[in-house]
Parts: structure tokens; sequence; C-alpha cells
């Protein structure tokens, strides 16, 4: 994943920038402005917090399959806190020599032992100290803001495949890690297009660690589709549009069973082995005959009706569009098939239990 390693080293060399950058330009004001600014980096990472990050409409300002990372502005925002810290806590650009020959402390904070030592040489040595152990903790809390989402090892995945049912020609990738189900979903749908994929290497792909994010999966599906006439797109709608929407090629729905619908209809969790509150990704395959076929990876296929979409999906998922710059538009274009390309999975029929012979289906959500 070199788009990954890129965007690491770019954020990484602008952090260092930013914090260059903030020591200089803040280098000489008053205590009370450098805490002006520590409070307005607070307040400014308070609101990427809650109105940038691990939002899905980034996307559409940085459309890359590394956007997981380059959406992560903490590493920036910690860099300009840690310039601030190091000012404040007596560091300078240029350090001024006053007329006992030690280094002049002008952002020391006054009324502390150190600014009062009879001895200003360990006063300085031991705020010198404080600053590095502030640095450290900086700059381990914005290697890890970043990291976090990048497993070192993705889950250890199988390769089974549930085969057509005819008429239906998809074939279903079934997951084989309780955290995959986002991988294989992404399987389902690239083997639909007529793209080679599986679940272990869409793992690795979306990053998958304790489950996939919506981001994790942008980059998993928009890696496999460089250099293809496909791109995927995140998208919100009402049920009844669905149909139309997975006209082309099948959709990625996100769904989950809340806790309060799951008291009042314990057969999902009963028989269908839902986990109240926990995110679950299914593949919508089209509206036949009034019933919705759906492709989830821990049971296969499956019929669900409109009150079944109405109480287990979120309203969001991720589909498959043509890219513009060819002419086509989405319509124009129809289901790959991936006999076109030579490509067979490995297809397996499974017995009703969702995982493995002894897993029970509270595992498979």
């Amino acid at each position: 994943m070199h788009d990954i390693r890129l965007a690491l080293g770019l954020i990484g060399f602008l952090s260092v920038a930013v914090f260059l950058t903030g020591r200089r330009l803040l280098n000489g004001l008053s205590p009370r402005a450098l805490d002006a600014v520590a409070v307005g980096l607070v307040l400014l990472t308070a609101a990427y917090l809650k109105f940038v990050w691990g939002q899905l409409w980034i996307v559409r300002w940085i459309p890359l399959p590394s956007v997981i990372v380059l959406s992560n502005w903490f590493p920036l925002l910690l860099a300009g806190l840690a310039a601030v810290v190091w000012v404040r806590m007596g560091g300078r650009v240029d350090e001024s020599v006053s007329g006992s020959g030690t280094p002049a402390e002008p952002n020391a904070p006054t009324g502390s032992a150190d600014a009062e030592s009879d001895d200003p040489l360990t006063g300085s040595r031991t705020l010198a100290v404080r600053r590095t152990v502030m640095m450290v903790l900086i700059v381990i809390g914005g290697v890890w803001s970043v990291m976090y989402f990048i497993p070192i090892e993705p889950p250890e995945c199988g390769d089974q495949w549930d085969p057509p049912q005819p008429p239906l020609p998809w074939f279903v990738c079934r997951q084989t890690h309780p955290s995959t189900c986002s991988a294989a979903s992404s399987a389902t749908i690239l083997v639909a297009l007529g793209i080679p994929a599986s679940e272990q290497e869409m793992a690795r792909l979306c990053l998958t660690r304790n489950g996939t994010t919506w981001l994790g999966l942008y980059h998993g599906l928009a890696t496999k589709l460089l250099n293809t006439p496909y791109r995927p797109v995140f998208f919100e709608s009402a049920i009844e549009d669905l149909p139309a929407l997975a006209g082309p090629y099948p959709l990625l729905l996100c769904c989950r069973l809340d806790r309060r619908a799951a008291r009042q209809r314990p057969q999902y969790v009963r028989e269908g082995g839902w986990i109240p509150g926990m995110a679950h990704s299914v593949v919508y395959f089209g509206n036949f005959a009034g019933r919705h076929v759906i492709g989830d990876p821990s049971r296969g296929y499956e019929v669900w009706s409109d009150e079944d979409l109405r109480i287990l999906w979120t309203g969001q998922g991720l589909r498959i569009v043509k890219r513009s710059s060819d002419g086509q538009t989405d319509s124009q274009v129809t289901t790959g098939d991936c006999r076109r390309t030579g490509f067979y999975p490995r297809t397996e029929r499974r017995n009703s239990e969702p995982w493995a012979a002894g897993r029970t289906t509270h595992d498979r959500r």
C-alpha cells in the first residue's frame, strides 16, 4: 500500500513544518497570548473532531484512496499545540544570553519554583526536561492518532464463496472472521464487476482491524478500482430508491439493529443472529418480484422485505459508478461477468450455519 506510506510521509512532513513555522511565529509572544493560542487550538481540534473527522463528505474534497490518512489532521493540530508548549515553556528560536551567561527564559511560567530558584541554570534544565517530556507525549499522540487506523496485520481470512443461485448470477463472498463483513461484501461487489478479489485481500486493503471504517472501505475499493472505468461513491437514499441505484450493479449497505428494535422484535437476534448496536455490511443485489435480494457475508443469499430494510438499514451505503471522463452515465453500465476474466471464485455450498462448524449465529455480525 504505497499510497498509505506516501500519505503518512506527507502528513509527517507537514506536521514538522507546522511545528517549526509555529515556533518561529510564536516566539516572543507573552504568556497570556500563548495561552490564548493554545485555547484556540484546543477549540479548533474539538470542532474538527465533531464536524470533519470521519465524515464521508470529505471524500468529495480529497477523492484519493488514501483519504483515511490525508483527512486525519490531528497530527497537524498537535504540531501547532507542540509549538505553543515549546515556546510557553521557555523554548526559543534564537535564545539570547543574559548577563549571567545563562539562556534567558522570557516565557517561563511565572510564580513557579523554577522561576524562583536561586540557581537559574538548574531551573532552566528542569524546564527543558519538562518541555522534552511534553514534546514526547504530543509526538506519541500524533503518531497514535494516525497509526491506530493502520493495522500491522489484517485478520487471517479464508476464501469461501457461495455460488450463484439461478436466475441470480452473483457469487457471494462469505466472511470467515467476525470483523470482515465489509471486506467480504466489497469482494462480492468486485467479482460482480469482473474484477478478481478475495476476503483476505480486501481485509488488507480496507485496513480492517476490529471492524472496518467507512474510509477504510473506501480505500480498499478505490485501490482495486484504479485504472478501471469505475469508482466508489458513498450515498444516502430512501428504501424506494434502492432498486434504481442497484440497477447497474450491486450496492453495499451499512446495517445496524438498534437496541429498541431488538427488544420489540427479538426474532432478529434469536433467529437472524443480529447483535444489537453493532454495524454490519451486506450487499444489495436488487428488487425481484417485490422482494429485496441480499448477499449477507455471514449467511449467503437472503430475501428481505421493506420492513426488514426499514429496521436494519441505516440509510447509508456505497455504490460503484462509472467515471465521468469516459462520457457514459451510470445507467449505461452493466454488471460485470467474472467469467469474462477467466476468474471463478472457489465456491462451497454451506448449511444453515452462518459460520464454520462449532460457531453460533450470534458470532455472525
